[in-house]
Parts: C-alpha cells; sequence; structure tokens
C-alpha cells in the first residue's frame, strides 16, 4: 500500500476514489491535518493511479468524475451481492459436510448398504448356483439357452456370446448389477471403504443424480471390459454348474478405480471443487493396480483379480473428471456439473 497524493476536501477524496473504482484501482483515503490522503493497496497499479490522481487534480469538476460516482455505488452494490452469495455458499456447505454422512451421502450408503444385503444372500460370492449370484451376474445362462446361442461346440470358457449371453437376450441390467457381487468379507470391506471415502465427497460436492451418474458410467465399461478380455489377458472366468454357465465376475472396484480417477482429474483441473485425494491414497491405489497386475500373481496368491475392470474403470473415472475442462477449453457447455 502507497500513499499517492492528498487531496483538499472529503467530497473530492470520495468522487477521486469512486472513479479509480471504476478503474478497477482499490484505494481508500484517510483523514490527516487538513486533508485527505489517497492510498493505493495494489503496488502494481501506483504508476496509473499517480497518473489518474494528477488528471483529477487539474480538473476535479469534470463531468467523467460525477458520474463515476453512480457507477461505483453499482460496482460496489455488485461485489456485495457476490459477496452474500458466497457466503451463503459457504455456510450451505459447511452445514452439509457437517451433516450426518447419511443424510450428505444417502445415496453412497444404500449402495454399501446393498451390497452388504447381497454378500449375505450369496453367502460372500460362494453361492454361485444360488438365485440371488445369477440374477445378478453380468452373464447366467441356462445350459440350454447356452447351446442354443453358440452351440455344443462353442461351450468353452471363454466364448465371447457365451460370456455376454444375458446381455444378448435383452438382459441389460447385468451391465451394472455385478458390482454389488463380492467374494469374501475382505473383498466387501475394502470396496466399501473406498466407496464411502470417495462417494461420500461426490455426492455431498454435486448431488446423489450426479453420483448415480457416475457410477453407471464407469459400471458399465469396467464390467464389459472384464467380460470381454481374452484369456491369456486376465479375463474372468465363466463357470459350467451342470444346469447353467454363470460370468464370476464381481466387485465395486472398478467404479472405486472410476470414483478415484474423476476425483483426481477434478482436484488437478478443477480446485474449486473441493473434491481432493491425499497423495498416499494415490500411491496406494495405483501401486495396488500394478502389483495385481503382475504376472503369476493369481497363482502366487490365489486371488482372481479382474483387472480389466480396475484399469478400464480408473480411465472412465478420468475421462468423466477431464471432460468438463475440456469443454470449457473448447467454449462448449458448462466448466463442471451442476451442483447440488
Amino acid at each position: 500500500m502507497r500513499l499517492i497524493g492528498q487531496l483538499d476536501s472529503k467530497a473530492h477524496a470520495e468522487r477521486f476514489l469512486a472513479y479509480l473504482t471504476t478503474q478497477e484501482i482499490s484505494a481508500h483515503c484517510e483523514h490527516e491535518n487538513d486533508g485527505w490522503e489517497i492510498w493505493v493497496r495494489d503496488e502494481d497499479q501506483i504508476d496509473r493511479a499517480i497518473e489518474l490522481y494528477h488528471e483529477f487534480k487539474a480538473d476535479p469538476a469534470s463531468g467523467k468524475y460525477r458520474e463515476a460516482v453512480d457507477k461505483a455505488l453499482t460496482i460496489a452494490r455488485e461485489q456485495e451481492r457476490k459477496a452474500q452469495k458466497v457466503k451463503k455458499n459457504m455456510v450451505q456447505m459447511q452445514s452439509r459436510w457437517n451433516a450426518p454422512i447419511t443424510r450428505r451421502a444417502p445415496l453412497t450408503i444404500g449402495l454399501v448398504v446393498v451390497c452388504v444385503i447381497i454378500s449375505l444372500l450369496t453367502n460372500f460370492g460362494r453361492d454361485i448356483a444360488g438365485t440371488s449370484f445369477r440374477a445378478l451376474a453380468l452373464g447366467a445362462l441356462t445350459s440350454e439357452q447356452a447351446i442354443e446361442l453358440v452351440g455344443s461346440e462353442g461351450l468353452h470358457e471363454y466364448n465371447t456370446r457365451l460370456r455376454l449371453g444375458s446381455l444378448l437376450h435383452g438382459e441389460l441390467w447385468r451391465l451394472i448389477t455385478p458390482i454389488f457381487l463380492h467374494f469374501g468379507p475382505w473383498h466387501l470391506l475394502f470396496n466399501m471403504y473406498w466407496l464411502v471415502v470417495f462417494g461420500a465427497q461426490i455426492e455431498g460436492r454435486y448431488g446423489a443424480v450426479w453420483m448415480a451418474l457416475i457410477v453407471v458410467m464407469t459400471a458399465i465399461p469396467a464390467n464389459v471390459s472384464g467380460a470381454l478380455a481374452p484369456a491369456n489377458l486376465d479375463g474372468v472366468a465363466i463357470a459350467n454348474l451342470g444346469g447353467h454357465w454363470v460370468v464370476l465376475l464381481g466387485g465395486f472396484s472398478g467404479v472405486i478405480y472410476g470414483l478415484f480417477g474423476y476425483i483426481w482429474m477434478k482436484m488437478v483441473f478443477d480446485p474449486q471443487s473441493g473434491l481432493f485425494i491425499t497423495r498416499t491414497t494415490a500411491t496406494v491405489l495405483m501401486v495396488w493396480l500394478l502389483i495385481c497386475m503382475m504376472p503369476g500373481f493369481t497363482e502366487m496368491t490365489g486371488i482372481n483379480i479382474a483387472n480389466w475392470a480396475h484399469g478400464i474403470g480408473l480411465v472412465a473415472g478420468l475421462i468423466i473428471g477431464y471432460t468438463p475442462k475440456l469443454m470449457a477449453d473448447l467454449g462448449i457447455g458448462r466448466s463442471r456439473p451442476p451442483q447440488a
């Protein structure tokens, strides 16, 4: 802040300050001795302010200075309106984040509850022949349906049409429902933890509708890629249960990586979103993704990982998160999804 000059009367000082406001120069005046000192806040604007000061001193009665008073009042009112709006939004966000998670992120909690219930109904994925598992799996065909679809010679584990047979019969809900199936308590616990961590952030910021859309937009490519992956590239298995062929794909982790990718992009390209992941979290998830892709991981651990679902889910989340930035750069639409 620097003193640029002094004016004799308060009226002149206020008129000059109004004119500075219309020139987007921040300043204020202070009463000192027999005059009013003019102080400019931004050092980068000092030279311009001094130039305007001398112009004002030469002709303080000029019409442009009288007009500046009304313009400055309009600017001040607009700034006050924006400040009140920001304050209101801050209060709303603070109130939302201080609310219990069941109010802040009801959809996220609802998804957790559904996953837990289905895990219990399917005995944590052990009852693959049961009605609940077959109703939600990506593919579940009777032997007769399978033969009709691919013929007896096509009944082998990595026949693509066999894997997608239920979808080809119009059962499109299966594009999403495998995310509710989990194979073991630890599988469920791991996924539900990250669902709450990421889902509560997104839903708390953008609402349940946007959260649901992200879940759907990441679940579909993650599930389909897992089913289409060839045998020698970590494709998931399809089991012959005698009376049924069932695709053994399940878990929320493809969506989890999608949520992770979405938040990552928003944090980088839209910091005002408030979405955030720590470096430790990013490192843990990326290291786990790479470890699971290591040759021989399944043989060493006995754990079957749907690597394609993880990877494609991550890519889908990255794309969803980056698309608003790309559209804004191209001048298309809005720069962010609607806020709740």
